[in-house]
């Protein structure tokens, strides 16, 4: 039995650009003469099934607001007003019903419907209803089956239980359409990502598993908004994006949490004359993330987005785990994170994109464009000052860089490390800059230090052994 999101009206519509502060829903419970809504409900689709109770409601609208703030960065406070239960004079329907008879229920600009189907089993007919963006009002209709609990507890060790996930997951997402958002889709190229005709790929709407705007029918997690939606929501911050076109090593902070520094990559597309764009983010398993019942490294991944150019959808992963296309088969997003330390080469402009190390406080990422050759490959961590490779820096690497210098000798284990003041050359200046640094405490010896790790800065210097 799978929940097919149905979106009925808004396609092409205005956005709503009111997705900071607080957000007024009305929650209206709806009951019909076949099926009233009344406490303590049973649903007729799980037998033997515990029974709702207002309290139950409450707790899952509770989790959709926390869920939207985590998402938000703390911009957007959902404020949920309960209304209800309302018994309408009408046998119930799996398709959207007239809402006239409501009375008593103050004017909103956003509605939630949460429905009786007991007496029908709209589950099977797309019966989730979520207008896209439409001004002055959105709408958003869920079914009572689909919000659900089960004991012993909402929350399974530091887990939600899998139902309460599934019931965040469908609200969410159906409020995703209210704030202007459309489906996450998957696009599915087989050996490559991306072809040199985009439109030979397999495009799989509201197949990216990794957003809460993909397909209900998947098992039930609930994850983050991909960058490009918090991009469009408003959420990201403009110095939250780096514009690259340089080979480099870059750092990128996980997508979960606020940071004031780099979390989205953007990339030209090769052939968009540079009107849209890869977008690349990495993914920890943080907050709601955490959630997710996949594997550690699908979790902690670097993952490639470019924006939606199909009816449906408006962001589209992409395959970059080059997956098999066989067929019309729909391969989804597990595993579609691009391999730690195995490189992404784009078909078609021929850039690759390698991320190095996570440790769920930041990726590290190398991005190497044609005719610009990055040094140090296979790419290795290092100390900056500890050029002999022991750990530690002092004296004993100040001797190995003069003895390189001007004796010739091979004391110098990675010449990166000896490029102490991180100029990009190899020089007197950097034994000077670290007796500087050890004996008057003078100029800081820059990242990576003192802890291993990758040199950001884009020289001639590589790091061989």
């Amino acid at each position: 039995n799978s929940l097919e999101v149905v979106v009925p009206e808004g396609e092409g519509g205005a956005v709503n650009p009111n997705t900071h502060g607080e957000q007024k829903v009305a929650v209206i419970l709806v009951g019909f003469n076949d099926a009233p809504f009344q406490f303590p409900l049973y649903t007729k689709r799980f037998k033997n099934s515990y029974p709702i109770f207002r309290e139950d409601i409450d707790f899952i609208l509770g989790e959709v607001a926390r869920f939207y703030k985590e998402n938000s960065y703390d911009k957007v406070n959902l404020k949920f007003d309960l209304f209800g239960p309302v018994n309408l004079p009408t046998q119930s329907s799996c398709q959207r019903f007239e809402t006239a008879a409501l009375s008593g229920v103050p004017i909103y600009s956003r509605y939630l419907y949460i429905y009786n189907d007991n007496k029908i089993d709209c589950t099977k007919n797309g019966l989730a209803f979520g207008s896209v963006g439409k001004n002055p009002v959105s709408e958003a209709w869920v079914p009572i089956s689909s919000v659900r609990l089960v004991p012993p507890a909402y929350l399974v060790g530091a887990e939600l239980n899998f139902m309460t996930a599934s019931a965040i997951k469908i609200i969410a997402h159906e409020l995703g359409h209210n704030l202007g958002l459309y489906h996450a889709n998957f696009l599915n190229c087989g050996d490559v990502s991306m072809l040199y005709n985009v439109f030979d790929c397999l495009d799989n709407e509201a197949f990216d598993y990794y957003d809460p705007m993909r397909r209900l029918d998947f098992e039930s997690t609930i994850s983050h908004f991909n960058a490009l939606h918090k991009e469009k929501l408003g959420w990201i911050l403009p110095s939250n994006i780096k514009e690259i076109s340089k080979s480099g090593i870059y750092i990128l902070e996980p997508l979960e949490l606020f940071s004031t520094k780099i979390q989205i990559l953007k990339i030209p597309l090769a052939f968009s004359s540079g009107q849209d764009y890869y977008y690349i983010d990495y993914r920890a398993p943080i907050g709601f993330d955490d959630t997710n019942k996949l594997k550690q490294e699908d979790l902690s991944g670097i993952f490639l987005y470019m924006k939606g150019f199909r009816q449906g959808g408006d962001t589209h992963m992409i395959d970059a785990d080059l997956f098999e296309k066989i067929g019309n088969s729909l391969s989804y997003a597990p595993g579609a994170s691009i391999d730690f330390l195995r490189a992404y080469i784009d078909p078609v402009g021929k850039f690759s994109i390698t991320p190095l190390k996570s440790d769920n406080t930041k990726a590290v990422v190398a991005i190497e464009f044609p005719n610009q050759p990055l040094r140090g490959k296979p790419y290795k961590e290092f100390i900056r000052g500890d050029v002999n490779r022991d750990g530690n820096v002092d004296t004993t690497d100040v001797i190995a860089i003069l003895e390189h210098l001007f004796y010739g000798k091979d004391s110098v284990l990675c010449q990166d490390a000896g490029d102490a003041n991180d100029d990009g050359v190899l020089d007197i200046s950097d034994p000077v800059y670290i007796l500087l640094y050890l004996f008057k405490g003078q100029n800081p010896i820059p990242e990576p230090y003192p802890n291993a790790g990758f040199d950001t800065t884009l020289d001639e210097l590589g790091c061989e052994t």
